[in-house]
């Protein structure tokens, strides 16, 4: 994720501000990582999320793609990725977990 902030972030200025938090639930954990980089329009953001959302991989976001299916086939599918995203304000990605493996599937 913090790879992504870089490679897709980075606009102009040559720099860019990562932000990385965790917080703990009864319940979940969710890790989060932001950045203040040139960030994606409305159009592209609704695009990724729904790559996110197909059973097979896309030609694009394959590491998004890919840690988000792998948390869908173990865990229940409330837990995966979040993305949230504006031009100019940066992106945040959220990945849920649950607390302690809850809401592992049977494999």
């Amino acid at each position: 994720l913090v790879e992504n902030s870089i490679t897709h972030g980075l606009s102009d200025k040559n720099q860019i501000n990562i932000f990385i938090q965790g917080r703990c639930t009864d319940e979940k954990v969710e890790l989060s990582v932001s950045d203040d980089g040139k960030g994606m329009s409305g159009e592209a953001l609704e695009q990724l999320r729904q790559s996110l959302l197909l059973e097979k991989k896309s030609s694009s976001h394959i590491g998004l793609w890919n840690v988000n299916r792998r948390i869908k086939l173990v865990y229940e599918d409330a837990y995966g990725i979040r993305v949230e995203s504006a031009v100019k304000a940066g992106t945040t990605v959220r990945i849920t977990l649950p607390k302690n493996g809850k809401g592992q599937k049977e494999l």
